[in-house]
């Protein structure tokens, strides 16, 4: 009786000690939860992010305008400048044949002189 009796005083014990650590772990929630504040902390990391994403965006897209812009500048001159070839060439052959036809006109003078 006595063995069976303190027995079941020591599972009575254990059991107001777990339940103890149960309130205080209920306790520990409830305090957790009254100071967490999920919507101020997401909501303000989200903000920042969706501001640091546009931010970025905006970088990307500048520098993308920026290099499709020199790009375009860049082969404008290498077009330039074949253009320019071109028109060198066109200009030496177009002096060529003013520099026959100036000559014929004056062997024709020369003829019509005699």
């Amino acid at each position: 009786g006595d063995a069976a009796m303190a027995e079941s005083e020591d599972k009575a014990a254990v059991g107001r000690e777990v339940l103890k650590d149960v309130e205080n772990i209920d306790l520990n929630l409830t305090r957790a939860l009254q100071s967490f504040d999920p919507d101020s902390k997401v909501d303000a990391d989200l903000h920042a992010a969706r501001e640091d994403f546009g931010k970025v965006k905006f970088t990307y897209k500048e520098l993308s305008c920026k290099h499709d812009f020199i790009r375009s500048l860049v082969e404008g001159v290498d077009k330039a400048l074949e253009n320019q070839d071109e028109a060198e060439e066109k200009m030496v052959e177009g002096k060529q044949r003013l520099k026959k036809t100036k000559e014929r006109c004056e062997a024709l003078r020369a003829e019509v002189g005699d």
